[in-house]
């Protein structure tokens, strides 16, 4: 039977012994291969092993939602972790493909926190948590769905909706 199969049936079971079996053999299957894949964007062992631990504890959270391959899962997740990871360390703060921040070591976190206020100036409270989520920490709009109770689709809308009014009030200011 093949992994995808073993985690289907362990989830429909809803036996806690049997998901937790099953989660244990595909982390002790693919925590080399993760490793590996990690270690291809990141020299440092400790930022690898905390890459490790996101990836396998993104993956136990949405286990139910995934719709493609373990391998497949595990390494887009891995590849888009460790770039969140390497952005946040050189400073790039990245608002859609268009607007980008880079902010020097020395200045980053009161250049975040500029950015912040100057946001709060022209975007609901709402709309700027939706971006510090996504942005700052990182995480996915389905995290963030989950995170919230609300539909993924209306998430994106409204951080692209939030992002677009952002764009704006920045242009029409200058």
């Amino acid at each position: 039977m093949n992994d995808e199969k073993k985690l289907i049936n362990a989830l429909k079971s809803n036996n806690k012994e049997n998901i937790e079996t099953v989660f244990e053999y595909i982390f002790n299957t693919y925590r080399s291969y993760v490793a590996f894949v990690a270690s291809m964007y990141l020299k440092d062992r400790h930022d690898i092993d905390d890459i490790i631990q996101e990836v396998f504890v993104g993956f136990f959270n949405n286990a139910r939602n995934v719709n493609t391959s373990i391998k497949s899962y595990l390494s887009i997740s891995t590849k888009n972790r460790c770039i969140n990871l390497i952005k946040k360390k050189q400073g790039v703060v990245l608002l859609n493909d268009k607007v980008e921040f880079i902010v020097s070591d020395d200045l980053k976190s009161e250049s975040y926190y500029q950015l912040i206020d100057d946001m709060k100036s022209f975007l609901q409270p709402e709309e700027v948590e939706l971006i510090i989520k996504h942005i700052i920490n990182g995480l996915t709009f389905k995290e963030i769905s989950i995170d919230s109770n609300t539909n993924e689709n209306t998430i994106k809308t409204k951080y692209y909706s939030a992002i677009k009014k952002y764009v704006r009030e920045c242009h029409e200011k200058m």
